[in-house]
């Protein structure tokens, strides 16, 4: 049987549980800085992608490798800092969701103010 689309901000106990458990985890890792702050950084960019903005995998998979590898240079190829890393990523972050909320497939928070096709896209069968 066929579910129907839906839209708009999700969020259920197995979300919450995700952000406590990585809340505690940054608290009580605070022994590994500066990379400690990758586990509120990648799982708040999941939250916010998978349930706020609600965007395509594609996109989460890009985010995903341009992340990577901006660490990877960053640590490795000493060409920048963690902190230049996160804010590009910050700055990606922000390209990504400009990008993906003017698409006819756009589903998240605002999808209904935002999205003139948001019908057309409920219709469709998952």
């Amino acid at each position: 049987m066929k579910k129907n689309r839906t839209y708009g901000f999700r969020f259920s106990y197995g979300d919450g549980f995700v952000l406590l458990l990585a809340l505690g985890v940054s608290i009580g890792g605070q022994d590994f800085r500066p990379f400690i702050w990758f586990v509120p950084f990648v799982v708040g960019h999941f939250f916010l992608f998978c349930n706020i903005f609600r965007i395509r995998r594609k996109a989460e998979l890009i985010w995903s490798f341009l992340f990577l590898s901006q660490i990877f240079l960053g640590i490795y190829g000493h060409f920048w800092t963690l902190e230049t890393s996160f804010i590009g990523q910050l700055i990606i972050t922000l390209m990504i969701l400009c990008y993906e909320i003017q698409q006819p497939y756009y589903h998240g928070i605002f999808a209904r103010r935002w999205n003139p096709y948001l019908d057309d896209y409920l219709l469709l069968r998952v």
